[in-house]
């Protein structure tokens, strides 16, 4: 029996070490120790660059559509000075009395260039139909439109999370109300 408790004792302090060597950036600072360990960045790979962006586009259709609610800003995976560039727009819509509610209807990911190290830069193609509405909700202040958007995304590793932390948006090319009707039905 005595044997058992010392095998059983040694088995947790075995596992209680390799525990704390693995969250060390969670246990050490309960005893008073920091890690001087720079930030360990698991190299992305594209599919999860490409989620993020996804997510991004999807969040800031919803901002857009609530006319700025504070909760998809939260949620919106971008730096501080992106999601102030969509809320100073969405208030220049707000002060027109519009609301603009966007509907992805294509992303193509043109490129994907060093997704390593915590950064990477991605361009790609956003197919857009956009409405435009009065805040009143009574009826389209503007006529359907499709956009197409050449766009070169910068990204960043904050937080363990990929962040949309700046962007550079090519001249936008306007399809028409036929290109809307088209686009609409491949969505």
């Amino acid at each position: 029996m005595k044997s058992f408790i010392i095998i059983v004792v040694s088995a947790l302090a075995v596992f209680m070490a390799l525990a704390i060597a693995q969250e060390r950036d969670v246990f050490l600072p309960l005893i008073g120790i920091t890690s001087s360990a720079p930030e360990m960045v698991t190299p992305a790979t594209p599919p999860e660059i490409e989620t993020t962006l996804r997510t991004f586009l999807a969040v800031m259709s919803h901002l857009y559509g609530s006319g700025g609610d504070p909760r998809f800003a939260e949620r919106l995976p971008a730096g501080n000075e992106v999601v102030d560039e969509i809320l100073a727009d969405i208030t220049y819509l707000e002060h027109n009395r519009r609301i603009q509610e966007m509907s992805l209807v294509n992303l193509q990911i043109n490129s994907i260039n060093s997704p390593t190290g915590g950064y990477a830069q991605v361009n790609a193609t956003e197919y857009w139909v956009i409405r435009t509405r009065w805040d009143d909700k009574d009826g389209e202040s503007d006529p359907a439109r499709s956009e197409v958007h050449t766009v070169d995304y910068r990204l960043k590793v904050e937080g363990g999370e990929w962040r949309v932390i700046g962007w550079e948006h090519a001249p936008v090319v306007a399809g028409g109300d036929d290109r809307t009707n088209e686009l609409e039905s491949q969505g």
